[in-house]
């Protein structure tokens, strides 16, 4: 009874999902633009409601997935590794959203006046920016890992060791080292910290950022479990072709 009334009302959190991505892409185009060129510098910091945003649901997904591989690893459940491979997609996605939202902006604030046939018009270097990289690439690894171990158990074992090394990744990758390093362009990075670039954020930004920030998430759940949904039925699928038998 109960999981048949979660499922009645699973249609919510999708619901909300949308509504507040779409109210971030309107309000964030919407606000003042006066306000955005004193502030901040200009019409490109309307990234930050969508850019940063990104990378959250990146970091919640990835750290799910995580918690998914744990769970496996203590029961021997495959569903948990499934789960957890659903996870890292849609956490995957957001990294690649969030790399190429930031590689836009990086091109129109901090290297613009570099032509852009070279590289560094399109890959300034700062350490955060890196960093996000090194963390797409240690999720891109753990793919293909999973892509080279045929047996089940066996390659959500691997993975699922993978997948723990990488989420604990995330909290050195993009706050420890940007922190400690010696120049990098982005709020948050440096002495401020990330809560005190948030902080820079007045009322009316933080009523943009925040909802954004939720709806990317919620967004990142309803992906993993479409995933879920689409695997499960394939599963089923297989089973039936495996036990009929030809007329």
């Amino acid at each position: 009874m109960k999981n048949a009334r979660a499922q009645k009302y699973r249609w919510i959190y999708k619901v909300l999902a949308l509504a507040l991505i779409a109210f971030a892409i309107v309000a964030g185009f919407a606000i003042d633009r006066q306000q955005l060129t004193k502030d901040f510098g200009g019409e490109s910091w309307r990234n930050i409601f969508f850019h940063v945003p990104m990378w959250y649901a990146m970091m919640v997904m990835f750290f799910y997935s995580c918690w998914q591989s744990m769970q496996f690893l203590n029961k021997g459940n495959l569903k948990s590794d499934g789960k957890a491979v659903n996870a890292a997609h849609a956490g995957i996605l957001f990294g690649l959203l969030g790399l190429s939202t930031g590689i836009l902006w990086a091109r129109v604030t901090w290297v613009r006046e570099i032509e852009s046939g070279e590289l560094q018009a399109w890959w300034a270097g700062d350490p955060k920016q890196n960093a996000a990289l090194i963390l797409v690439l240690i999720y891109l690894g753990y793919f293909l890992v999973r892509s080279s171990i045929a047996e089940p158990v066996r390659k959500a074992k691997v993975s699922a060791v993978l997948n723990v090394f990488g989420a604990a990744m995330i909290v050195p990758l993009l706050y420890i080292v940007p922190r400690v390093a010696a120049f990098s362009s982005h709020p948050g990075s440096g002495e401020e910290g990330i809560l005190a670039a948030l902080k820079s954020l007045d009322a009316g930004q933080r009523m943009i950022f925040y909802p954004s920030a939720a709806g990317f998430i919620l967004l990142g759940i309803w992906l993993t479990e479409l995933r879920s949904r689409i695997a499960e039925a394939g599963e089923k699928i297989n089973d039936a072709l495996a036990n009929s038998t030809p007329s």
